[in-house]
């Protein structure tokens, strides 16, 4: 994925390929997109360890957490235990 390439590129010192919030959403919307909430949130758990670490690192915005939860939505049905339990997951990330 193009995302990982450019995480590759910047560690090896390019810093013209570093990944910002932007490119970190427009995944997580790909992802969200194709019904891959599992992949979106494995994502979005990256972003934020790697923001923890690093205060470099893109930070997760309010959107990121939206597309997450949204995703869990529209797979499993607003009022689903998956959508509730995945919304309580991502509220403990971003505490």
């Amino acid at each position: 994925m193009l995302l990982q390439h450019m995480i590759r590129e910047f560690e090896k010192g390019n810093n013209l390929s570093r990944p910002d919030t932007v490119a970190y959403n427009t995944v997580l919307k790909g992802f969200a997109n194709s019904g891959a909430t599992k992949k979106a949130e494995d994502l979005l758990t990256e972003m934020v360890k790697k923001w923890e670490r690093s205060k470099d690192a893109p930070k997760p915005d309010r959107y990121s957490f939206s597309i997450v939860g949204h995703a869990y939505e529209l797979v499993f049905g607003k009022d689903s235990d998956q959508a509730i339990a995945a919304k309580k997951r991502l509220s403990d990330l971003n505490a």
